[in-house]
């Protein structure tokens, strides 16, 4: 009887384990060899961030109040499978999310231990078109605050070098922007 409730116990502590290593890479980067299914009901959101921190965790939901899901995480993290960001430094970011208007609502950061977080609530909304590929801009975090700006040139460019089966044509613009609480 001990025996097996120290054997539940370790499955129990497995689990949670896996569950913990996997669920800060909540949305993976999409492969490589992207395409999109038949009737696909989600969209392929193309961000960069700029920020000064080797990598962060940005947080974003639906801005419906989280309809199709309530919180995911978009890491920066090189465990993730993301190439690491330096200081001050830029990563273009390609993000399947289903179709829909969704807002990042926060950052978070843990150095030594430390924890670094935003402080002042923010939205910055962005959206996803089913079987399109959306440019939506740059994220650049600094000490003054949050900004976003239009660094398609330059991201795109990337970014199609990056994803060869998807076409110039199949990339639209919509630059996300800082919604006023």
């Amino acid at each position: 009887m001990i025996r097996e409730s120290r054997l539940a116990l370790a499955r129990c502590a497995a689990a949670f384990f896996i569950l913990a290593a996997t669920s800060s890479c909540v949305t993976p980067v999409a492969p490589k060899e992207y395409q999109f299914a038949t009737g696909s009901k989600s969209g392929l959101v193309v961000v960069s961030f700029t920020q000064p921190f080797s990598y962060l965790e940005w947080t974003y939901r639906g801005s419906n109040g989280g309809l199709f899901r309530p919180v995911d995480i978009c890491s920066t993290r090189p465990a993730c499978g993301y190439t690491e960001v330096l200081p001050g430094g830029t990563m273009v970011y390609a993000l399947e999310v289903p179709a829909g208007e969704w807002d990042f609502v926060s950052w978070s950061e843990e150095r030594q231990g430390i924890y670094h977080h935003s402080k002042e609530p923010f939205r910055v909304r962005f959206r996803s078109v089913a079987g399109r590929v959306t440019y939506a801009g740059n994220i650049q975090l600094s000490a003054s605050g949050i900004a976003t700006r239009d660094e398609s040139a330059r991201d795109v460019e990337a970014f199609l070098r990056q994803y060869k089966n998807v076409k110039p044509d199949q990339v639209d613009t919509h630059i996300m922007n800082l919604v006023n609480e």
